[in-house]
């Protein structure tokens, strides 16, 4: 299930991802997909708990993704 999307001013996209991994957790993923179409993965918990949103913050500067997790957590991914 995508949680949220944001889309760069370069057409590269930034997701978010949570699916149940048949256990007894989810895990939730930032998917990059570049103008290409080409996705890159990264986990930002393999062993998380349900999640009905997670906003996305992008420094252009940096080219940062931060990501807000309701319970305070704030990872991060360098694109």
């Amino acid at each position: 299930m995508t949680i949220q999307t944001v889309r760069l001013n370069d057409g590269e996209t930034i997701s978010v991802v949570q699916y149940w991994n048949y256990v007894d957790f989810y895990s939730t993923e930032a998917r990059v997909t570049d103008s290409s179409g080409r996705t890159t993965v990264h986990t930002l918990d393999g062993d998380d708990h349900r999640h009905s949103i997670v906003p996305i913050e992008f420094n252009y500067g940096t080219r940062i993704a931060t990501f807000h997790f309701l319970d305070g957590r704030r990872p991060t991914i360098q694109l």
